[in-house]
């Protein structure tokens, strides 16, 4: 039996793109569930199209919808999000930080 040394922990890169497949994966459930398209779903739930239509469409789009944005689609639609295990959210949702920042603030959280 070899001794693999422990897996090293996500990095926030990491972590943002769990948070995004998570929260792309509930933008599905919702439109499977209701049976709106993008567009109509963001004009119900009173959010931005193009904010639903960039996050979903656009391949090279690394951000995060907001926790706004989140509470109306699941208002609107009665399904709840949860950020993945062990993500946090907040500071995942903060737009360009950078990389070094967001470690180091995680680390903080962490210890507190």
């Amino acid at each position: 039996m070899t001794n693999q040394p422990p897996a090293a922990p996500p990095t926030p890169r990491d972590q943002r793109t769990i948070a995004r497949e998570s929260q792309r994966a509930y933008i599905r459930t919702v439109l499977d569930e209701t049976g709106l398209s993008l567009r109509a779903l963001a004009i119900e739930a009173g959010v931005s199209p193009t904010t639903l239509s960039r996050f979903m469409n656009e391949p090279g789009h690394d951000g995060l919808l907001s926790a706004d944005t989140l509470t109306k689609l699941s208002a609107y639609a009665g399904i709840g999000w949860e950020p993945p295990s062990g993500a946090d959210f907040e500071l995942l949702a903060r737009p360009n930080l950078p990389a070094e920042l967001t470690a180091m603030l995680m680390k903080i959280g962490d210890n507190i």
